[in-house]
């Protein structure tokens, strides 16, 4: 049994993803709240959070095709951490080495 809210918005979130949604609706869909936090320094620190279905439906687009072996190999030269558990941490690492090296 679907419940009738998970069903609206999974057609929903296909809508999306098929881009099948009005052109008015993306402003609403794909925009993120600017949240300031102060700093230890005094300094302001700004946090984004993006809308949970636009990030959602990112997701579900994402682990539809993750094993897809020549999307994997097309976008490995130009992207830290496509298909690789952990890239993205050792990546960091390797800019943060690089760019140690240079002080």
């Amino acid at each position: 049994m679907i419940y009738p809210v998970v069903e609206v918005k999974s057609k929903f979130i296909q809508s999306f993803l098929d881009g099948k949604l009005s052109s008015s609706a993306a402003p609403h869909i794909c925009r993120a709240q600017l949240t300031a936090l102060p700093k230890p320094k005094g300094s302001i620190g700004r946090i984004a959070c993006g809308l949970v279905y636009r990030r959602l439906a990112s997701r579900l687009a994402m682990r539809s095709i993750e094993d897809d072996s020549y999307l994997n190999d097309y976008l490995e030269p130009h992207q830290i951490s496509v298909g690789t558990p952990g890239g993205l941490e050792a990546g960091a690492y390797a800019i943060l080495h690089a760019l140690s090296s240079l002080w």
